[in-house]
Parts: structure tokens; C-alpha cells; sequence
């Protein structure tokens, strides 16, 4: 995953079909991590498709830009503190 984006203003987590099929419709959503908002993209998970194939799925959290984005429904932010968060440099795939 590279980016334009700052050293630690993302985060990411693994995900399972089931979370991921939860949380795909929620593409540029506010959630809370560690008390900080960031905002959810799963609209790579909606290019490639959901297939068994690509699991573990990983959401990417970012922290710039938040401004101006829904916030998550609480059920959706439940979900999302249940996940493993890492910085992008600390996460290798499976």
C-alpha cells in the first residue's frame, strides 16, 4: 500500500469476510481509533470485490482530510473497535 500520506497518519487492520461484507459500504466514514477520528476506505475492497480469495481483507484508516465526512453508525464503530489496528510499516500480510 503506498501513498502520499505522512508516517502515522494511517492505520491498518485485518478483516474477515464477514467484517468486511459490514463495513464495505461505509467508504469515507468517521470512526474513532485511540481517540483520534479517521477516516475508513474500503472502496478498494469495492473495486476488487469480496471473494474468499482476497481475505484477509485490510482496512485502511487514514487521519488527514477528516473534515466534512459522515460519521460512522455506533454499530459500524463497534465493529471497527474490535479490529487490530498497526501502522502501515508494522503490518506484513499473511
Amino acid at each position: 500500500m503506498r501513498d502520499n500520506l505522512k508516517p502515522g497518519n494511517q492505520l491498518v487492520a485485518e478483516c474477515s469476510m464477514h467484517q468486511a461484507k459490514r463495513l464495505i459500504e461505509f467508504d469515507h466514514f468517521i470512526i474513532r481509533i485511540e481517540d483520534k477520528d479517521g477516516v475508513m476506505l474500503t472502496y478498494p475492497w469495492m473495486e476488487e470485490g469480496l471473494s474468499s480469495s482476497n481475505e484477509p481483507f485490510v482496512l485502511r484508516v487514514v487521519f488527514e482530510h477528516v473534515a466534512g465526512h459522515p460519521t460512522a453508525p455506533s454499530e459500524i464503530q463497534e465493529l471497527v473497535d474490535q479490529l487490530k489496528f498497526v501502522t502501515n510499516d508494522n503490518w506484513l500480510p499473511r
